[in-house]
């Protein structure tokens, strides 16, 4: 009899808790899931506290692009570079949903390039702003997996467009049109033999340079689908 009492007792709590929207079990993990992929914004990419990433991520993490998958050496140093390049980068959460051990997040990215080490592009002060979408699988507290797309098209467009050369290159190629730059496929590079050489007048210099379709096509690599592809 007393049993029973302490299951009604236990069931009326629980069935309460319930009405009141109060976190289940399952809720919780939810919500610490959150809380975790919460500190990937606030702490590694806008305070550069990159320790902690030693402390959220498994050490068999992968994230996976659209035809390969790198490890987390490689994923912090590409968040390294970010931050090295855009000193005053921050990301900014628009949505947040968590179900069963995925957390799916809506984030902008926003910063000004005025440092090096960008897909090796000089500083430009160019301020850019990428949104894009990350799914994360966490257990136990740590990131296992990641999936992230993003375009940053748009921030190439207006990188490129502080380097003085850029217009003048796009005009004389005719390599690249508004088409080509919503999409990867950016043609074929001509052997060395065929390639057309174009006179590119650049401003800050003074002077005429030489480029070759090859160099040209190598400025511009522009991702447009994943972060590791």
């Amino acid at each position: 009899m007393r049993l029973l009492s302490v299951f009604a007792q236990c069931f009326l709590t629980g069935a309460l808790l319930m009405a009141q929207g109060q976190p289940t079990p399952d809720g919780s993990i939810q919500a610490r899931n959150k809380a975790v992929a919460m500190r990937v914004f606030d702490e590694i990419f806008n305070q550069g506290k990159f320790q902690v990433a030693d402390q959220i991520y498994a050490p068999d993490f992968q994230n996976h692009g659209l035809h390969r998958s790198v490890d987390l050496k490689t994923d912090q140093e590409a968040v390294h570079a970010e931050k090295k390049a855009f000193p005053d980068l921050r990301v900014s959460v628009q949505e947040m949903v968590a179900e069963g051990d995925k957390v799916a997040v809506l984030w902008t990215f926003q910063g000004t390039h005025t440092g090096s080490g960008y897909e090796g592009l000089p500083p430009t002060g160019t301020r850019v702003e990428v949104r894009g979408i990350t799914i994360w699988r966490i257990v136990d507290g740590r990131i296992v997996e990641e999936w992230s797309s993003f375009s940053e098209t748009g921030a190439y467009i207006r990188m490129f467009a502080h380097l003085k050369w850029w217009c003048t290159m796009i005009a004389r190629l005719g390599f690249v049109n508004s088409k080509l730059l919503g999409r990867r496929e950016y043609g074929t590079v001509l052997p060395a033999n065929q390639q057309p050489r174009v006179v590119v007048e650049t401003s800050r210099l003074r002077s005429l340079r030489v480029l070759s379709a090859n160099a040209c096509l190598q400025q511009l690599t522009v991702f447009g689908v994943d972060e590791f592809s």
